[in-house]
């Protein structure tokens, strides 16, 4: 069993650990059916999980839902929440989402500078690796 934070795949519907999901996996996920419930239905198995959604919107809010009330998962053992919420501001939602889960005193702090983005003291990253859009010349 993976020490540390825990990955179940829904490629598998297995634990996996952290250096098995690479160009191989991402690849393999994309290409087969998504194996969703069973990896939901595992998680659940294993221990009480608060899951997080970190995306643009929280597009699995609802088949996370309906997926864990058809398990029998109550939302006290497997709650939901998203970083990011369509037509809320993004850095209030994920400060809000890290203030609940941490209660750090400087997360309070910040999310209750309402006003301009320089008060957050945040850096854009322009380095970020591009996505790959084709894997037609991919050793995979």
């Amino acid at each position: 069993m993976p020490t540390g934070a825990l990955f179940v795949s829904s490629v598998t519907g297995e634990p996996i650990a952290s250096h098995e999901v690479g160009p191989f996996y991402w690849q393999s996920n994309l290409e087969n059916r998504a194996l969703f419930s069973d990896a939901l239905q595992r998680l659940g198995e294993t221990d009480k999980y608060h899951l997080i959604e970190l995306g643009p919107h929280s597009a699995l809010e609802l088949p996370v839902k309906q997926s864990c009330t058809k398990l029998g998962i109550s939302e006290d053992d497997m709650p939901y929440s998203a970083a990011i919420i369509r037509s809320k501001d993004s850095v209030e939602s994920i400060l809000g989402l890290a203030r609940k889960q941490c209660r750090f005193e400087k997360i309070n702090e910040l999310s209750m500078n309402k006003g301009s983005l320089t008060k957050y003291n945040y850096k854009v990253l322009y380095n970020l690796p591009t996505y790959r859009w084709s894997y037609e010349d991919s050793p995979l």
